[in-house]
C-alpha cells in the first residue's frame, strides 16, 4: 500500500458546518482524501441526524478529491435520500467534477456548479416533498 502524501500545510483540508433556518451547509477546503474522508463522513451523518431541511455539500474550494472522497459523498447521497433530506453538491472543480464524470456519478447525484443554483433547486425539491 502508498504511504499516503504528507499534508500540505498551505492548503489543510478544512469542514465547517454552516446551518440556517432554510438549510445546513457543510463547507470543505482542500484536499478530500483518505485522511479527511472519515471526518466528512461523520459530520455529514450527525448533520442528517439533525433532520435539516436541506443538505448542502460545497465542494467549490477543494483542490483533489480522491476515491475515498467519491465514496464518502454517494454513501451520504443515500443516507440522504433514506432520510429524505434533499441533498446537493456545490463544484464547479474539476478535481471533483472529473471523477463524478468518469464514475457516472454526476448524473445519479445533484451538481450544481453555483450555490444560489444549488439552494434554488433543493426549494424546490423541499417544497414539493412537504
Amino acid at each position: 500500500m502508498a504511504e499516503p502524501l504528507p499534508e500540505d500545510p498551505a492548503n489543510p483540508p478544512v469542514v465547517v458546518v454552516v446551518t440556517t433556518a432554510e438549510d445546513t451547509t457543510v463547507v470543505v477546503r482542500g484536499d478530500v482524501d483518505a485522511t479527511i474522508a472519515g471526518r466528512l463522513a461523520e459530520q455529514l451523518a450527525v448533520e442528517l441526524e439533525l433532520g435539516p431541511h436541506v443538505l448542502l455539500i460545497d465542494l467549490r474550494e477543494v483542490t483533489f478529491c480522491s476515491s475515498d472522497g467519491i465514496s464518502t459523498l454517494v454513501r451520504a447521497h443515500e443516507a440522504a435520500r433514506a432520510a429524505a433530506v434533499p441533498y446537493a453538491i456545490v463544484t464547479g472543480r474539476l478535481a471533483v467534477l472529473r471523477p463524478l464524470r468518469m464514475l457516472g456519478l454526476a448524473r445519479v447525484l445533484q451538481v450544481h456548479h453555483d450555490l444560489a443554483d444549488a439552494k434554488a433547486w433543493l426549494g424546490i425539491v423541499s417544497r414539493l416533498r412537504s
